[in-house]
């Protein structure tokens, strides 16, 4: 019984260890991937609402808003 709790560890533990290393790199690639993403929505959405203010102002300015 103990044996096999042990040999499960063992197992956990090489799991733990050899993913680390290579999960590291991994890791790091995968945040800049994240951040870059963020980057891109941010700048999505800015442009988004700044063209949705354009044609808002644009529309008020001509009478058209609520046409």
């Amino acid at each position: 019984m103990e044996e096999e709790e042990e040999e499960e560890e063992e197992e956990e533990e090489e799991e733990e260890g050899g993913g680390g290393g290579g999960g590291g790199r991994g890791e790091e690639e995968e945040e800049e991937e994240e951040e870059e993403e963020e980057e891109k929505m941010m700048l999505y959405r800015r442009l988004t609402c700044e063209t949705l203010a354009k044609v808002y102002t644009t529309c008020a300015c001509s009478g058209n808003l609520g046409q």
